[in-house]
């Protein structure tokens, strides 16, 4: 099996050592498994860090201090649909038959909604997300 898995952080966090973990042993398991992150602390070759838009991620602190740029400020804490300021081009570099299966962990600042929709439409295979230090 080709699994793809998405999170954070690959070593950083309880999450992120839980998804780790079982990357490891899928893989320890004979199955093919790579991870997708936002940080990369270990020194896996199968993790890949996203590529990080650094002027997006800048005008994007300027703005939120500037009035007429800023917007209609929120008023809830937990937002799936925020862009994230990184590049993409990433999440879809496997071909759509090389995937069996896509793994979700802790995805904050790594996908929205509507990334993730395009991840499933891209691939087409079974989506599983795990949640993960959730009591």
């Amino acid at each position: 099996m080709n699994i793809l898995h998405f999170a954070t952080h690959d070593i950083a966090g309880g999450a992120a050592k839980a998804s780790y973990r079982l990357h490891a042993a899928l893989r320890s398991a004979g199955h093919s498994s790579r991870m997708i992150v936002r940080y990369k602390g270990s020194n896996d070759e199968d993790v890949q860090q996203v590529p990080v838009y650094v002027w997006r991620s800048c005008f994007r602190r300027v703005k939120c201090h500037i009035p007429l740029l800023r917007g209609p400020t929120a008023t809830y804490m937990f937002n799936l649909d925020i862009e994230p300021p990184v590049d993409t081009r990433l999440f879809y570099a496997h071909q759509p038959g090389d995937v069996d299966i896509i793994c979700l962990h802790w995805i904050t600042g790594l996908l929205t909604v509507r990334t993730i929709r395009k991840i499933y439409d891209h691939y087409q295979c079974p989506l599983i997300w795990t949640l993960k230090d959730s009591l």
